[in-house]
């Protein structure tokens, strides 16, 4: 529960900064309290599997990946294609059509780079599936992890699996932080989409995860100093920073070895004080629906800023709000868990194959429609 409050502190965050909230100019960090919460709990699931069952493991993960990951991000592409082509009018910019067919990819990331996207250049006219960057390193970096893993666990001793583990992420974490330290003096827009520059984030939640039993009984009361702190400097990035600020670089350090803290001082048998107070019901239940809340809040928030005449009002935020989080709901209870908990396409890797061609497909017919509907309006 205090791991889905954390996601659920994390979307707030990254919410507050594409709704254009004053006071959190860094809420952007809360991209790096993801990244960091799925190193962890990837890694934190794989240690539990079987460790000689190398092709089992390997087809388990990659079919709750699929399940997990295409249902909302197909249904928010194809819904924003063509509520841009019929919201937006003469300023429907026409260079959706291709993010689209990247981010069916998920290579987004790579798309924003080759144009040279800065995500924070005030003005510039960002595309409705910018944020899919995110679930493109993700992506990336999860189809050569879990077969890293799986191959230690299969070819290593047991008592040896563990410590060669945390040698290759420790070298991870050292090789990728000093990259994102680089380019983001040479090249910001790499450095911020870059898959290299983002893995000792994902890194450092793995070491988490491998943090000896032995470690996990600290006092209470260290535990708790430890999250406040953990939570205090999230809290004060997310305030201090802001679209000048040079980042990732050495700076996002602070906030990802403040989650990295945060998950650690909820290891414990029993948790209590700020972990406690992350598993609020209402703030996990926000950390349940980040997935699809955060996959459809940007359309929500920016769509409207795109249009010939934007609409102005009191009631403009309030209703991009409920929209969003209405969408988030609804295609989290009645698309994305049904899917994730079919028994079918969990026993079945050739039907989540098919699935996920069906998905790609889905997303590229749609676009070829919009793009007749476009061109015929």
């Amino acid at each position: 529960m205090d791991i889905q409050g954390l996601r659920g502190l994390a979307i707030l965050l990254v919410i507050a900064l594409h709704a254009g909230f004053a006071p959190l100019p860094g809420g952007y960090v809360g991209v790096e309290v993801f990244f960091v919460i799925s190193g962890y709990v990837v890694t934190a699931s794989m240690l539990r599997k079987d460790t000689k069952a190398l092709k089992f493991n390997l087809r388990n993960f990659y079919v709750k990946r699929v399940l997990r990951i295409l249902p909302s991000s197909t249904a928010v592409i194809i819904a924003t294609v063509f509520a841009a082509v019929l919201f937006l009018g003469p300023a429907f910019n026409s260079d959706l059509f291709t993010d689209a067919k990247w981010a069916a990819f998920f290579a987004t990331n790579f798309r924003l780079i080759d144009t040279g996207a800065n995500y924070f250049i005030a003005g510039l006219d960002k595309s409705l599936l910018t944020h899919y960057w995110y679930l493109a390193i993700e992506n990336q970096v999860y189809l050569v992890y879990p077969l890293m893993v799986f191959v230690i666990w299969r070819l290593t001793p047991a008592r040896a699996s563990r410590p060669v583990l945390a040698s290759l992420l420790l070298v991870s974490l050292a090789l990728s932080g000093f990259w994102s330290i680089t380019m983001t003096l040479s090249d910001s827009v790499t450095a911020y989409y870059s898959p290299l520059t983002r893995i000792w984030e994902l890194a450092l939640g793995g070491l988490v995860a491998l943090v000896p039993l032995r470690m996990n009984h600290a006092r209470t009361w260290l535990r708790n100093v430890t999250a406040v702190l953990g939570l205090a400097t999230i809290s004060a990035v997310a305030v201090l920073f802001d679209a000048s600020t040079a980042y990732p670089g050495y700076l996002a350090a602070l906030p990802a070895f403040a989650t990295a803290a945060i998950i650690w001082a909820g290891t414990a048998e029993k948790i209590s004080g700020p972990n406690l107070w992350l598993g609020f019901r209402p703030l996990a239940y926000l950390g349940e629906i980040s997935y699809s809340l955060y996959l459809w809040h940007f359309g929500w928030l920016y769509l409207p800023t795109l249009m010939p005449d934007p609409p102005t009002g009191w009631w403009v935020l309030p209703l991009q709000f409920a929209g969003a989080f209405g969408s988030a709901i609804l295609s989290h209870h009645l698309l994305e868990n049904p899917i994730r908990k079919s028994r079918l396409l969990n026993q079945d890797g050739w039907a989540t194959l098919l699935f996920a061609a069906v998905c790609l497909v889905l997303i590229w017919d749609a676009t070829l429609a919009a793009e007749s509907l476009w061109l015929n309006l």
